[in-house]
């Protein structure tokens, strides 16, 4: 686990970061010695745009008038 947290630290703030464990001791760990724009534990999270295909379209419509 040192060689994961120091490879996250060694770089840009991530915009998420994700941890599969059921230790708590390690739970603790990852959040107090690193940093991203969201942690996320024991769960996946799946983003979605609210743009459809129809609304891409609708834009483009709108901009070339």
């Amino acid at each position: 686990m040192n060689d994961a947290i120091d490879f996250v630290n060694s770089r840009g703030k991530p915009l998420s970061l994700y941890l599969f464990t059921n230790d708590k001791e390690l739970k603790k760990r990852v959040v107090n010695e690193t940093s991203a724009g969201s942690v996320v534990i024991n769960d996946a999270v799946i983003h979605v745009s609210h743009y459809t295909p129809t609304h891409v379209k609708q834009r483009k419509e709108k901009d070339n008038d």
